[in-house]
């Protein structure tokens, strides 16, 4: 199942891509059952040869996954041959109107993350959050992980903290600002919390 993720999680850097030109990586948390647990960085498939590509797109596993600030839905777009949405949330109206027009109303819940309880969410092989990027974007305020917006993040990690199952497989999308602002501590700081549950 490991490779089957990676590899749609390529189409995902793929298909995002096409708006996010300076894109370079994802950075992928996978529970490990060894002691080694590391941030595997994926190229995505724009530096990858033709060949390879072809590949990844017919594996054709289809896994569930859940989608948090699902925004409009670009993400559950980029998975949709590989993976299937459980559920997914976002706070915004209008972003949940386009969701829901494109992906159906069945498994979106509309409202506040920090109003969710893991232990209600249904199993799942991945868990996506697209978190806040305002207080980590380099035009932003620059607050930080803990910031306003950002540090929504948090909730995320709760609620995979209360599920009594959790998703083998994490991903943490954010601006490069994530990784370069402050001399990287809001990333090291994020890659603590997510090591100390075992990803």
């Amino acid at each position: 199942m490991g490779v089957e993720i990676l590899n749609a999680l390529y189409l995902v850097s793929y298909y995002r891509g096409s708006y996010n030109k300076k894109m370079k990586q994802i950075h992928i948390f996978e529970s490990e059952n060894a002691s080694t647990r590391e941030a595997r960085r994926v190229s995505p498939p724009s530096l990858r040869s033709p060949l390879q590509k072809t590949t990844m797109l017919a594996t054709g596993s289809r896994h569930s996954f859940l989608e948090f600030f699902a925004g409009s839905g670009l993400v559950a777009q980029g998975l949709k041959d590989h993976f299937r949405v459980a559920w997914a949330n976002d706070i915004c109206d209008k972003k949940a109107a386009v969701y829901t027009a494109n992906h159906g109303a069945k498994h979106f819940h509309l409202g506040s993350i920090a109003d969710v309880e893991g232990a209600a969410l249904p199993n799942a092989s991945l868990a996506w959050a697209s978190f806040p990027c305002q207080d980590l974007s380099l035009a932003g305020l620059t607050e930080g992980i803990h910031g306003t917006r950002s540090r929504l993040v948090w909730e995320w990690l709760r609620i995979i903290d209360e599920m009594p199952s959790r998703p083998p497989v994490l991903v943490a999308e954010n601006v490069v600002g994530l990784v370069s602002a402050a001399n990287g501590s809001h990333y090291r700081t994020l890659h603590q919390a997510l090591t100390q549950r075992g990803y």
